[in-house]
């Protein structure tokens, strides 16, 4: 009959823990996730509950004392190195910034004082490709008695920019050792 009796409580202590006290701490542990999650704060909460009872008030207290005893003193000679420290990291960063600042003004003149290059070329070009045109519509020995008069590199300039058949025509109607020059200087 004994063992009945320490069975039945057993039975009962396990139907306790199981039915019971598992299941209200499951609910209480997500209560609190769930509060957590919404923005409440549930430590501030449960330490306001915990001041309102009586007898655990003051062991709240005292625990928050000495908790903020124990943290420790910042050195002063420490906290002025590191002050110096913050302030010269500043002045680099200042520096830094400053010099950043510089390049981006120099990288901005540099892409206008290109662009004035590409206009200032494509004008270049666009006149070049009028004289080509001229060229073509003048004839070959006309041409080449005007290219005649120029510099070396001045005709294989426009002569870049003529037509294959013109410029084999031009050629021919020049000098063969000037000719030869002009030619070697255009397959470069």
């Amino acid at each position: 009959m004994a063992k009945q009796k320490t069975e039945k409580r057993t039975k009962k202590g396990q139907w306790f823990f199981l039915i019971i006290f598992i299941p209200v701490v499951f609910a209480l542990i997500i209560g609190v996730v769930l509060l957590s999650f919404l923005g409440v704060n549930v430590a501030d909460m449960g330490r306001s509950m915990i001041n309102e009872v009586p007898g655990i008030s003051m062991e709240a207290e005292e625990t928050e004392t000495t908790a903020g005893e124990s943290a420790p003193q910042a050195d002063p000679e420490e906290l002025a190195a590191k002050e110096e420290e913050i302030a010269s990291l500043e002045q680099q960063l200042e520096a830094k910034n400053t010099e950043i600042q510089e390049l981006e003004q120099e990288m901005e003149a540099m892409q206008v004082e290109q662009q004035t290059e590409n206009s200032e070329q494509e004008q270049d070009n666009s006149g070049l490709q009028e004289t080509a045109q001229v060229y073509e519509s003048m004839g070959a020995s006309a041409a080449a008695s005007i290219l005649a008069e120029m510099s070396d590199q001045e005709v294989v300039r426009h002569l870049s920019e003529t037509g294959t058949e013109m410029r084999a025509d031009i050629l021919a109607e020049m000098e063969p050792q000037r000719a030869s020059v002009i030619i070697n200087s255009l397959s470069e």
